[in-house]
């Protein structure tokens, strides 16, 4: 018989408190209390499984003081993420071994992680990145309700008042990308940046562009918004740019790319 790929859980992450903390810290940091409240845990308990995890490199205690209180402050590190996704796709393995007959489900949610911008801007931190679902309400935050939307990624990045976005969508119809831009509006041209509209605001600054059926919008806020809107729109331009060049090679993509033109 094959090996099977329980065999390659890891036994730090795997545990079911600790992969909740990892998974909690995934999507955002989170204060101890936020993730004691959110994970039901005692806080002994909670705090002996934190201690493994950070001394496994894979988050980050932070000790501080809010409002002249203390406050614990926890965040995922860039190896806790790599091990978690790892996790996440061993598991799916394992669904794989044993037959599960909705298995081709799990890896819906995760194929549009490799469209989204991963290089994180200069000064910023990760703060949030999830999939975007047909259900999603952020989806309805972009786009008309009526248009079918195959489903998309966000990533939300960080630094002291101010925050940059991507948000990544696939729609079923090649033709809405330039519909939503062309409905747009008062807005700009983004130098360098083919078909891209900009509308800026104080310390605010929305860029959208498209690409056959992909739609992407990139929102900042705080001092400089338009210069980080900027660059952070160029780098997922560029990100775009590489995906469509391995597509026109015959190359594999992730599912989710196979109508891919360039």
């Amino acid at each position: 018989m094959a090996e099977h790929p329980y065999q390659r859980l890891d036994e730090t992450v795997h545990q079911r408190v600790r992969l909740g903390i990892l998974s909690v810290l995934a999507m955002r940091g989170a204060s101890f209390t936020e993730l004691r409240d959110a994970l039901d845990q005692p806080d002994g308990s909670l705090s002996r499984h934190l201690g493994v995890l950070a001394e496994a490199a894979l988050i980050t205690i932070e000790k501080t003081f809010q409002d002249r209180k203390p406050r614990t402050l926890l965040a995922i590190t860039s190896q806790g993420r790599a091990s978690l996704w790892d996790e996440f796709d061993t598991m799916r393995e394992v669904a794989a071994f044993a037959g599960y007959p909705h298995r081709v489900t799990f890896s819906i949610d995760a194929q549009w992680r490799p469209f989204v911008l991963s290089a994180v801007p200069p000064g910023f931190s990760l703060e949030v990145e999830q999939p975007i679902t047909v259900e999603s309400d952020r989806v309805h935050g972009v786009l008309h309700p009526d248009f079918e939307v195959r489903g998309g990624y966000r990533r939300r990045w960080v630094r002291d008042g101010a925050s940059v976005d991507v948000v990544f969508l696939e729609l079923d119809d090649p033709s809405v990308p330039t519909a939503v831009l062309d409905g747009l509006g008062s807005t700009v041209d983004v130098p360098d940046l083919p078909a891209a509209r900009a509308r800026q605001a104080e310390n605010e600054s929305r860029i959208w562009f498209g690409r056959d059926r992909f739609l992407i919008r990139i929102f900042a806020t705080g001092p400089n918004a338009d210069e980080v809107a900027k660059d952070v729109a160029h780098r997922q331009h560029e990100t775009m740019d590489s995906l469509f060049a391995t597509a026109s090679t015959g190359a594999s993509l992730p599912s989710s790319s196979a109508g891919f033109s360039s």
